[in-house]
């Protein structure tokens, strides 16, 4: 019955939502999955199938499954795994889902809130235009957003009113600011279910390589504009047990360095559980 429930939650919002009549069926078929995951973070359409537009062109769908990473209909190579991890509780009131959405102006806050287990970039630091979200339910997974991480050289930061975003002129090296969301595990149970995404659209597996840390990174790019090196590019790895995705509009080269720039303190034990513009 409850399966039944959430699926007909999913069939209604689906159906304000613009999407491929196949990613429908996908996103639908995932909902008896039975899994925690399933459970929590499938019970609505909105959160299994995140319809974005970057740059005013390129769209891409992302969502969750109980299954392997692929790019459209290229599988990709496996990353080092997630693990369960011990982390500090989000504070706030969960929704009737069970889940709990903050918002931070501080990624520096938010690890300091999971007890400093994310790794972080020498070349964020804090800045005015940093907009942070967590989604968790304290029991099972996290995920925390970072808009406008790293902001390199763009400049002229305006907030649109409307969306409650920034819009930002590009520099020489970087045609847009970076953003960087963290998955992480917190139950047994979530491990055993795995966490895998599949992306959708304009996006095309652009190769794998390992770090100067040794993680393992598969990188996605958008082919919108295959003739411009700055189109965006996501950077996918595993580090400690959790997920990390950076994307922006910079070349290969450049992501490559931002994912070895990402540090932290503390070793792979202790987390496991068993630049500013003008």
């Amino acid at each position: 019955m409850k399966n039944n429930r959430i699926r007909e939650k999913i069939d209604r919002e689906l159906s304000g939502i613009t999407l491929s009549d196949e990613m429908k069926e996908k996103i639908r078929s995932s909902a008896g999955g039975g899994k925690r995951q399933a459970g929590k973070m499938m019970q609505t359409a909105a959160a299994v199938a995140a319809v974005m537009i970057f740059g005013g062109t390129c769209v891409y769908a992302g969502y969750s499954l109980l299954g392997i990473t692929h790019v459209n209909d290229t599988e990709l190579p496996a990353l080092d795994p997630m693990k369960k991890v011990s982390a500090g509780k989000i504070p706030g009131s969960s929704d009737e889902s069970g889940q709990i959405l903050g918002e931070y102006s501080s990624y520096d806050e938010v690890n300091e809130l999971l007890g400093g287990i994310l790794l972080d970039s020498p070349l964020a630091g804090e800045n005015p235009y940093m907009q942070v979200s967590v989604q968790t339910d304290n029991e099972d997974y996290g995920i925390v957003t970072a808009e406008n991480y790293i902001l390199g050289d763009t400049h002229d930061y305006q907030l649109v009113a409307d969306i409650g975003r920034y819009n930002c002129k590009p520099g020489e090296e970087y045609g847009s600011s970076i953003s960087l969301e963290t998955a992480y595990m917190l139950s047994s149970e979530q491990e055993a279910a795995g966490w895998n995404t599949d992306y959708l659209g304009y996006y095309e597996y652009a190769g794998s390589y390992v770090s100067e840390k040794g993680y393992k990174v598969n990188l996605i790019r958008s082919t919108t504009d295959t003739a411009d090196p700055r189109a965006e590019i996501c950077a996918v790895f595993v580090a400690d047990g959790i997920q990390y995705t950076l994307k922006g509009r910079v070349t290969e080269d450049t992501m490559k360095e931002i994912v070895d720039s990402m540090a932290g303190s503390g070793s792979p034990e202790d987390r496991s559980a068993g630049g500013s513009a003008d």
